[in-house]
């Protein structure tokens, strides 16, 4: 049951994402990025904080799907006000194999209970807004060969198909890999077969998650 749900889709960070605010003179700035595992999580935070030596706080939190790990910190605010805000960002998300740090340099004004749990949320939220969401489910992995007279067909049917080429090489023919997700594979290998006279076939490689869709 856990190998299945392992190899169902889910939503991670696109790329990392750094954004800013200032709220009553404290300056709040939040990063995020993908990771796989907690020593990426962990080393992304070092790097944060040794970026920002000087900062009063460094609030982070991480979401990984290996063993359902969720981590966060509160780092010297008011115990619930910072960390968890920030966990929360990744949870109401449904975002994955992830770590944001919201960073605060204080300003003089105390900003309140409330008031710390709506910062970092927002230094999470835009954070995770600058990197965007990418939706990743598991896709076969084919790579495949034609001439240059099937070249612009076949390209529109791995678009109409809804195949991503990954690589190509064009020499005295066209190499190409593609991904497509795992439950249109079967009807690849027949379109391709047909449009070029069966000429060419789609060649399995693997199955490997792949990126389907950014928000």
């Amino acid at each position: 049951m856990e190998e299945k749900k392992n190899q169902l889709p889910y939503r991670t960070l696109a790329q990392q994402g750094e954004a800013e605010f200032t709220e009553k003179r404290s300056r709040f700035i939040g990063y995020c990025a993908p990771v796989c595992s907690e020593q990426q999580a962990l080393e992304f935070i070092a790097k944060i904080k040794n970026m920002h030596k000087t900062a009063n706080h460094h609030v982070w939190a991480y979401n990984l799907r290996q063993d359902h790990l969720l981590r966060y910190t509160d780092d010297g605010e008011p115990s619930g006000t910072a960390g968890l805000p920030v966990l929360n960002v990744l949870e109401r998300g449904r975002i994955v194999d992830a770590v944001i740090v919201v960073v605060r340099y204080f300003g003089g004004t105390l900003l309140g209970t409330g008031g710390l749990v709506r910062a970092y949320g927002e230094g999470a939220s835009i954070a995770v807004h600058a990197a965007g969401v990418a939706t990743m489910a598991p896709c076969c992995i084919y790579t495949l060969e034609c001439g240059y007279g099937d070249y612009d067909r076949l390209e529109r049917l791995l678009r109409d198909s809804g195949a991503a080429v990954t690589d190509s090489a064009f020499t005295d023919k066209v190499s190409l890999t593609v991904a497509l997700a795992q439950e249109k594979g079967d009807k690849l290998c027949e379109d391709v077969r047909e449009l070029t006279r069966g000429s060419s076939l789609p060649v399995y490689v693997e199955t490997r998650f792949e990126c389907v869709s950014i928000e």
